[in-house]
């Protein structure tokens, strides 16, 4: 995966008699002037993060850490998440006001992103041992849909500039859906796209999801309820760069309704929908790209799970991520994998 890294751009922050609230930490928190401790700083980039609806290709602008400090290596196992600092909010300056503890003490950081987002939330305190426990829940509104990423940076000793190096990795999945009329000429409109039976939250920690077992429907609309023409045999990037669903991963079972879309045919109104034949994975990290045509069924073409959640697709213009050519037949992609899904079903209901 294209890791996000960050540069610094760190000032040492001064120690101020003013500054309340210190903690028990003070003899490792604000720099003593001519101690010779190094204040820790994280790297960062000036990047526009988003979070609405748009899958997030660079690092954070703001972002918060935990910080807890150990005696060996695994230590942080055992250690409590904030027993050096806990919930940090960290600017683009990377600076924290906290110094590094004395030498031979290791450290363990915990950073995630968006902040102050209602979708997210640390839950675990800062006398929890081990890594943070984080709760999600997937908007009801795609447009409002978040990209979650965790930085976990362990057995950490002092270096030479005082700086941490983090690679946040997304935590969620994304799908990206194309449409093209391949009807003959026939007059058409899309309406709508759903993803169905989803479970939508739950809660992450290091590496693991693990989801309740309720499930909703995300359902895009596309110029509510009135559809968007769908002239013959052009491509339509329906979820662009704004309206990606992003999804937590988890295994869609065979025979689960997973997709819906409506269609509108020379002014009749079609619905249809899609069940997998065997089980569908979702994992963290990947972008599912479909491309569904509608000739006299309708179809979609080659999912595909990519191993890098920026899209290095050849036929998908990274700098707008509009696509430019994406035909019936598969299309190759790096580090991708074919398989097909088709034999989708008008739903009668």
């Amino acid at each position: 995966m294209k890791t996000l890294r960050f540069i610094l751009v760190t000032a040492v922050t001064a120690c101020m008699t003013a500054l309340t609230g210190c903690s028990e930490d003070m003899p490792w928190q604000l720099e003593e002037k001519g101690s010779g401790r190094k204040p820790i700083s994280f790297t960062s980039a000036h990047i526009e993060a988003v979070t609405r609806g748009q899958v997030v290709t660079e690092a954070p602008t703001e972002y918060k850490v935990s910080c807890t400090t150990y005696a060996s290596p695994g230590g942080y196992a055992t250690a409590r998440q904030g027993a050096h600092f806990y919930n940090l909010t960290v600017g683009s300056d990377g600076s924290t006001g906290y110094v590094w503890p004395d030498v031979g003490t290791y450290i363990a950081c915990y950073a995630y992103y968006p902040t102050g987002n209602p979708a997210l939330a640390l839950t675990s305190s800062a006398d929890d041992t081990g890594f943070p426990v984080y709760t999600f829940t997937v908007p009801d509104d795609v447009r409002q849909h978040v990209d979650f990423m965790t930085a976990d940076v362990t057995d950490q000793t002092e270096t030479a500039d005082g700086t941490i190096e983090l690679a946040f990795q997304h935590r969620l999945s994304a799908f990206r859906f194309t449409f093209r009329n391949v009807t003959t000429d026939t007059e058409m409109k899309l309406v709508s796209i759903a993803m169905k039976n989803m479970k939508y939250t739950g809660t992450f920690r290091g590496t693991t999801w693990t989801p309740s077992a309720a499930t909703k429907s995300f359902s895009l609309l596309l110029n509510g309820d009135t559809g968007t023409d769908m002239p013959y045999m052009e491509h339509y990037d329906v979820t662009g760069t704004d309206d990606i669903f992003i999804m937590m991963p988890q295994t869609i079972a065979a025979g689960t309704e997973m997709l819906d879309v409506v269609v509108e045919i020379a002014g009749v109104r079609k619905h249809f929908a899609y069940s997998p034949d065997a089980a569908f994975a979702i994992e963290a990290g990947h972008t599912y790209a479909m491309s569904i045509n509608v000739a006299e069924r309708i179809s979609v073409e080659n999912p595909m799970a990519i191993t890098e959640w920026v899209m290095d697709v050849q036929h998908v213009d990274y700098a707008t991520s509009s696509v430019t050519l994406w035909g019936i037949e598969p299309q190759p992609m790096d580090g991708g994998q074919s398989g097909g899904i088709n034999a989708w079903t008008e739903d009668k209901s």
